[in-house]
């Protein structure tokens, strides 16, 4: 029980001084607070940044923290463009993936192939096709 009242004064009186040094800050006569903080804290904080500087440095580096020069902003967008490339062949590929597998279908025996155009598309529920084929070629639903 005492070290919980020594607690709350300790408490208190750290919440008045905070709120007197907000106080003469904003009435602006906190120059010569600043100035023995500044004498009391920035010699540590000299030290902290002299430790510090080196890894602070390296990992801005690491993270672009530095401009690309021309060289690395033309290598940036040649891979852009290779990676563009690289998307349209994917791309090209599974489409004759697609196709040879269409052009196999008539060694199956099931299907013949015939060419067609569609020249309407349906609306609603069925969404049925209309081509310029008919059964005279052997389309039949």
């Amino acid at each position: 029980m005492h070290d919980a009242r020594r607690t709350h004064v300790a408490l208190a009186a750290l919440l008045v001084l905070a709120l007197a040094l907000v106080t003469v800050d904003y009435l602006g006569g906190s120059g010569a607070l600043r100035s023995i903080g500044g004498a009391v804290f920035g010699g540590a904080e000299r030290g902290v940044r002299t430790l510090t500087s080196p890894i602070s440095g390296f990992v801005e580096r690491g993270a672009g923290g530095a401009e690309p020069t021309g060289r690395e902003q033309a290598l940036e967008r040649e891979l852009i463009r290779l990676k563009a490339r690289l998307n349209r062949e994917q791309l090209n590929n599974r489409k004759y993936g697609q196709l040879a597998g269409l052009l196999r279908l008539p060694d199956q025996g099931r299907h013949r192939i015939i060419g067609a155009d569609v020249i309407g598309i349906g609306q609603g529920y069925q969404q049925a096709v209309t081509l310029d084929v008919g059964s005279d070629k052997g389309v039949r639903l």
